[in-house]
């Protein structure tokens, strides 16, 4: 099993909300500006199958667009 740290601040910092890719294709955790954030890493994003979302706080599961 391959876990890689995407983001590991809160909703409050400058970092990347908490959230991990497994094994390339599943996605812990979408806080906003993840899948930007994944293509600036060059990761297929294309290759993620399925999402987890481990809990209700915005900084897990809120994508949104301006």
């Amino acid at each position: 099993m391959k876990i890689n740290i995407v983001g590991s601040g809160s909703i409050g910092s400058l970092d990347m909300n908490a959230s991990c890719i497994i094994d390339d294709y599943i996605l812990v955790d979408v806080p906003n500006g993840i899948i930007k954030y994944l293509k600036y890493l060059n990761y297929d994003i294309l290759k993620i199958d399925t999402i987890l979302i481990t809990h209700l706080h915005g900084d897990h599961f809120l994508i949104y667009r301006f």
